[in-house]
């Protein structure tokens, strides 16, 4: 008769957390001694484990990591100030060419297919600052220097 006895992953679970074990993994932790040495040796081994002092070190590690890393110069970014003003230059010059087409049809438009243009638009503005904001928080927090 050919007995399986237990994996060491399934007396670790058994160890660590019997109330989530199996009823077959607790029959054969009662019915085996070799997996209930198994179960004691683990138990021990978890046991001293947690009563192992956490590594301190005698200096601020973070301190002596940011003296070490480069200063960044705050640049101004260029290249969005550029493509913000080109695009208010081409919205601008597109509405001034284009006045007496958008009145005539700013008139020909009924004032609820106005609302149903201007409310999704308003409605994803703000989706987006939220989301905006939300991922700036995000950031931040990520950023924890103290």
């Amino acid at each position: 008769m050919t007995i399986s006895h237990l994996s060491e992953s399934e007396i670790q679970q058994y160890v660590l957390d019997r109330k989530n074990t199996g009823s077959d993994i607790l029959a054969h932790i009662h019915d085996c001694e070799r997996c209930q040495t198994k179960a004691a040796a683990y138990n021990v081994l978890f046991k001293e484990l947690k009563e192992i002092p956490k590594p301190a070190f005698d200096f601020d590690l973070s301190k002596l990591v940011l003296d070490q890393l480069p200063v960044r110069k705050p640049l101004f970014p260029w290249m969005a100030t550029a493509a913000a003003c080109l695009a208010i230059f081409l919205i601008s010059f597109a509405i001034i060419c284009f006045t007496n087409y958008l009145s005539v049809a700013a008139i020909g438009l009924s004032a609820q297919l106005l609302y149903f243009l201007i409310i999704p638009a308003v409605f994803i503005l703000v989706i987006q600052g939220l989301s905006l904001l939300k991922v700036h928080k995000k950031q931040m927090t990520a950023i924890n220097f103290n």
